[in-house]
Parts: structure tokens; sequence; C-alpha cells
């Protein structure tokens, strides 16, 4: 009886006559194929090996997600950025979704809040490594401006400058996170944050929004 336990523990390091690996090496190489993942780069499908089964299931939406990282170099208003990317390439960036009075300096277009906004995306970002996360709905606006989720960390800038009054959200160019940002924009009014406030007297009808291709 001693001799066969001895037998049964010395089991998994026993070699395998048909192609020379332990039973232990082959259960290391099932976990392995049970947790790789084949992604193809710019479909919307992954491959996924089960031991010897092989499925294919469409990604979600958080893996389908395409980011470019940089650093802001230059805050122009309170929806535009100038970033580095780290390519070496300088871009200007428009904020998806949020868009700030518009800042047009001795103008009588320059609208109430204008330059507060960007104090505070100034403040916020400059200098700053950013995420710029594209929706698949849009690429650049007609100024030939990037249009993206700006992100710090993990904090959703858009949806900040929103939710602090800095910005208004876009009703009218439909986009992923348009819900959440018309429910950010509805507390800022209740509470009267920044723009909001008694300084302006805006009147949501009367927005300026540009309709974006």
């Amino acid at each position: 009886m001693a001799m066969l336990l001895f037998t049964l523990l010395l089991a998994p390091s026993i070699a395998l006559a048909h192609d020379g690996m332990t039973l232990r090496d082959h259960a290391a190489l099932r976990r392995v194929e049970r947790l790789k993942v084949i992604s193809n780069f710019g479909k919307r499908t992954q491959t996924i090996r089960l031991g010897n089964n092989v499925r294919t299931r469409r990604m979600s939406a958080r893996r389908m997600q395409k980011s470019t990282a940089g650093k802001v170099i230059a805050v122009v208003d309170g929806s535009v950025l100038e970033v580095r990317l780290y390519d070496g390439r300088t871009i200007s960036v428009r904020t998806l979704g949020a868009e700030a009075p518009l800042l047009l300096t001795g103008t009588k277009k320059e609208q109430c809040f204008a330059l507060e906004a960007k104090q505070k995306l100034k403040i916020l970002l400059l200098g700053k490594r950013v995420e710029l996360e594209r929706d698949r709905k849009y690429q650049k606006d007609n100024y030939g401006r990037w249009l993206r989720y700006v992100r710090l960390k993990s904090l959703d800038v858009g949806g900040w400058m929103i939710g602090n009054g800095n910005a208004f959200a876009d009703s009218r160019n439909g986009h992923r996170k348009q819900s959440n940002y018309t429910i950010r924009e509805a507390e800022a009014k209740d509470y009267e944050r920044g723009l909001w406030g008694h300084i302006c007297e805006y009147n949501r009808d009367l927005d300026t929004i540009d309709v974006l291709e």
C-alpha cells in the first residue's frame, strides 16, 4: 500500500511516452489555453480557446474603444485643446459632447462664462497626460480638429466640465455618452453651477452648438 501511494504522488512528474511531457506540464498548458485570448486589431470579434474548443464572439464596447495618449500643451478655450501625441505630432482636440461657451475675445460673439470655462479647463489639464478616446461616429469637426472624449486618469473631462457648469451638453449630435452628459447638465442647472448661475442668462433653446458631420 505504501508503495502504491508513493507511485501516485510521483505520477504528475512521470513523462508521457507519446510527447515527453509530464501530466503537470499538460495541466499548466491547459490553464494557459483557457485564458488565452487572441484579438484581431480592427475587427469586432475575438477568438477564445477553451481546451479543444475555439469560439468567436463579438468584442465588448470597452475593448472596441480606440484611444490615443498625449500631453496637453495649450488650452484654447473651454472645449479645445492642443495636444502633443507621443509620436511627435501636435493636434487640436475638441471635447466630444461637451461645448463650452464661445470664446472670441473682444467681439460681441463672445458668450458669457467663456473665459471662466477656459480657465477651469486650463487648471485641470495643462501639462497633464490625457487619453483621447474616439467615438466610432466621429473623427473630426468642420475645422479639422479631432473630436474625442478626453480622459484624465479616471476622470471623464467632458462630463466633469458639464457637471460643474463649465460647458453645455451637446443635445444635437448623438454620441455614446449623450444620456450621461444630459443628466449631468440637468443637475448643474438645478444647482445653478457655473454658467447656469446668476452671472449668465442662458436660454437652452438658443445654444450655439454646431451640428457635426
